[in-house]
């Protein structure tokens, strides 16, 4: 089993698993406050040099534990983004009890475990449209890997 000695070393795992559900993802991200990984599924680009829209947003806080600050975290996100999520390690994952589950579902936030496999456990309710500035700063971030892919 996967052990986490910090979150950042589950980032990269995430940021895979955002790319192969098609979205572009960036780092240490600002949408009101700095989130851990903010990705984007963006539509056609209407012309050269033009900003293609964002269709969907996804926001990420990772956690080794804390799971009321986790929750909170990725709550604020909804404000922000089409879905918000919680990442934590599959170990901390497993020894949830069944009320820890019921306060990411009644928060709205969707649960990652991170391990070996990164596997959605509980999925979030839909959030807004993204915010406008997300459209023009997450492009700014991610085109490079968009227009190479």
């Amino acid at each position: 089993m996967t052990r986490f000695a910090c979150e950042s070393e589950m980032r990269q795992p995430v940021v895979d698993w955002l790319s192969e559900l098609g979205f572009l993802a960036a780092v240490e991200f600002h949408i009101w406050h700095m989130a851990d990984i903010v990705a984007g599924k963006f539509g056609p680009r209407p012309s050269p040099g033009r900003v293609p829209p964002l269709m969907e947003c996804i926001s990420v806080e990772l956690k080794l534990n804390n799971i009321a600050g986790v929750i909170d975290q990725a709550k604020d996100n909804r404000s922000q983004t089409t879905w918000a999520y919680c990442a934590m390690p599959t170990e901390a994952c497993k020894k949830m009890i069944p009320k820890s589950f019921d306060k990411f579902r009644s928060a709205g936030v969707g649960l990652v475990s991170v391990g070996d496999v990164v596997r959605e456990i509980i999925k979030p309710k839909p959030g807004r449209r993204p915010a406008p500035h997300l459209e023009k700063n997450l492009w700014r971030r991610v085109r490079k890997l968009y227009l190479q892919g």
